[in-house]
């Protein structure tokens, strides 16, 4: 009884703490740059944890949460490195590294194909440079469907085809150029650079693929799960048939990856359950993020391909826990449904609002002005937004 009554307490401290009409703002821990609606772009200068030198953090924030973050060097020229949800070490990084050509720097790989096509174009007795010709296509074609700040660009090399589509404008706002200067992340303009051959479509992400998108064609593909927050999920890219409309166009061998990482959803058992349900393999790769790397987020990815032996080089990858969990047809999402989210949802949409209002306005400041929180504050807080969640899943129907 007394445990009941100290949780009620302290739901009725947050809930008041919430809806008082304190006008205490947090403030930002770099100098905003760019700011809409919804998103902002924060500046700051931090050291690199492996070599101390000082370089140039850009960071997007969609609705509160990082995704994307660039480094510049002290010139502010881009430092070419896969950063957030899709560095080098990560579950999405190990699959777009199964293209890279030698080991070492992406620099190396780089050069592959314009030193392949200088050797092909050698004399010889041919009437027309048909190897020369085929050669060019011989980096295979990437699709991302979720731009964001166009971090996977990172990976591209001269002459690769890698179509991005993206359905929020203002996202995509953030890789072309602003007020007549640059773009403010330019992971895509600098791949195009290099020679890279990639293509920013702005529309629904599933359609586009449909229309633009050639039969059996890209040889990995990267899809975003959430839409415009992380409370909103992609759904047609998570049905039975989107699943099997974005294989139509993948390569025999092709891999599709799904970002999942969402502290409010879990989708990755209505993906199983798709895959399951069409026949293909599927491998969940959660990666923790070692302390000392500039740029890397923990990362939760779902890897499905027609055949396990597709998947199995990327278990090898051993930074990252790897498992295969079973398939659970109840979560099985269709085009015509139901499409319910019931036993998914791991934090409520309200608590996680009321979280980021409360350590926004109060916890944070508080710190920061170094005035000495009375009675844990954030302790109290959290409890409390604990004891709401698990009540609003408990009676709440999604």
């Amino acid at each position: 009884m007394f445990e009941r009554k100290r949780s009620a307490a302290q739901l009725i401290l947050a809930l008041g703490i919430a809806t008082s009409s304190v006008s205490i703002h947090a403030p930002a821990s770099g100098q905003e740059i760019y700011a809409l609606p919804r998103l902002q772009v924060l500046e700051l200068t931090t050291a690199d944890p492996n070599t101390r030198q000082q370089v140039v953090q850009r960071l997007v924030l969609f609705r509160r949460y990082a995704i994307g973050v660039q480094y510049f060097d002290q010139r502010f020229k881009p430092i070419r490195l896969a950063t957030a949800y899709y560095h080098l070490d990560g579950p999405a990084g190990t699959a777009l590294s199964r293209f890279r050509w030698f080991n070492g720097t992406q620099e190396s790989s780089d050069a592959r194909l314009p030193a392949s096509l200088v050797g092909l174009s050698s004399p010889s007795i041919a009437p027309l440079p048909l190897t020369t010709l085929m050669g060019v296509w011989s980096e295979p074609p990437i699709a991302v469907l979720g731009a964001a700040a166009g971090t996977p660009a990172c990976y591209a090399r001269p002459f690769q085809h890698m179509h991005f589509y993206e359905q929020n404008a203002l996202i995509s706002s953030l890789t072309l150029p602003v007020a007549e200067k640059g773009p403010l992340f330019t992971f895509i303009a600098d791949a195009q650079t290099r020679g890279a051959l990639l293509r920013l479509e702005l529309g629904s992400p599933r359609r586009l693929l449909e229309q633009k998108g050639g039969v059996g064609y890209y040889h990995l593909m990267l899809v975003e799960t959430y839409e415009d927050s992380i409370f909103s999920i992609r759904k047609d890219l998570c049905t039975r048939e989107g699943m099997a409309e974005c294989f139509a166009k993948l390569a025999p061998k092709g891999i599709l990856c799904y970002h999942t990482s969402n502290r409010c959803i879990n989708v990755e058992p209505v993906l199983i359950a798709a895959a399951n349900n069409r026949g293909l393999a599927w491998l969940s790769g959660h990666d923790m993020k070692p302390a000392r790397e500039l740029g890397r987020f923990t990362s939760s990815w779902l890897m499905v391909a027609r055949d396990q032996a597709d998947l199995r080089e990327l278990a090898k990858q051993n930074q990252i826990a790897w498992r295969t969990p079973p398939a659970d047809n109840k979560y099985l999402w269709t085009d015509d449904g139901p499409q319910s989210l019931r036993g998914l949802v791991r934090r409520d949409p309200i608590v996680e609002w009321l979280r980021a209002e409360l350590f926004d306005r109060i916890v944070i400041p508080l710190r920061l002005w170094g005035v000495r929180e009375p009675y844990d504050l954030a302790d109290v807080v959290g409890e409390s937004l604990n004891w709401l969640n698990e009540f609003l899943l408990a009676v709440r129907d999604y």
